[in-house]
């Protein structure tokens, strides 16, 4: 009897921590890609204008913060998922969590280039004889390598999705509405980022696709974040069926 209770509590811990987790993921690289990296990195080019250069780094230093919270919550979702999904479907769960640390290893390279921007910066700000019009070129091929790299990784984590959503459509303490949910954000990531890839001519129709999809695509992990959060701790257990599976 009490093991069966600290199970369930262990349980109940895991799947609030994957919740939580999940949720700040979510804020950060919302506030990171969403709103500091189209501020910084203007059509226009006029955040690295002299007059405005100090208050720009420290915004890009900012991101880099943030992107960093991402890379670590990231790391400790793909463990505590696994640890909770692998009751269900050992191998699944397993590929899953792997495919999410490929991810997190690609948005670490990605943000490499956003550093050494925010390195060149540095040096332009502390050295009175640095020529900023002459790092511009670097600056928009550092952003673009970086936007090229990320969307690589999303298409890997679009894959994630998809061994996910498989394996929470199986699990039937798992509302259904959240593993097609994220079948619809996999399919989504992977298209619209294989899109992207494939050059200008499809970065239009990328773009399209992702405005229509960003909606599903946030409410893909969301659902299955607050769904951590609030299930009672029956609805964690495993159902003996399930395991066979």
């Amino acid at each position: 009897m009490q093991t069966t209770q600290k199970r369930e509590l262990s349980m109940r811990q895991i799947s609030l921590f994957i919740g939580v987790t999940l949720i700040i993921m979510a804020i950060a690289s919302g506030i990171a890609y969403g709103y500091l990296h189209p501020t910084i990195f203007q059509a226009d080019s006029q955040s690295f204008s002299p007059e405005r250069l100090q208050p720009t780094l420290t915004l890009l230093r900012f991101e880099i913060l943030l992107w960093l919270v991402v890379i670590v919550t990231d790391i400790i979702v793909a463990w505590t998922l696994h640890l909770y999904m692998r009751q269900f479907h050992e191998n699944l769960s397993l590929l899953a969590a792997w495919l999410r640390l490929l991810y997190t290893a690609t948005l670490a390279m990605s943000i490499g280039y956003v550093l050494q921007i925010s390195v060149s910066l540095e040096s332009v700000v502390t050295q009175s004889n640095a020529n900023l019009d002459a790092l511009l070129p670097s600056i928009a091929a550092g952003e673009q390598a970086f936007s090229l790299v990320w969307g690589f990784g999303l298409i890997i984590f679009g894959l994630h999705l998809l061994v996910l959503a498989y394996v929470v459509l199986k699990v039937t303490t798992i509302h259904k509405v959240i593993g097609y949910l994220l079948l619809l954000a996999g399919v989504s990531y992977i298209i619209i980022h294989t899109l992207t890839l494939l050059g200008p001519d499809m970065t239009a129709l990328a773009s399209q696709l992702e405005g229509f999809l960003a909606v599903p695509m946030a409410l893909g992990e969301l659902s299955l974040a607050l769904w951590f959060i609030f299930k009672k701790v029956s609805d964690l257990k495993v159902q003996p069926a399930l395991n066979a599976a």
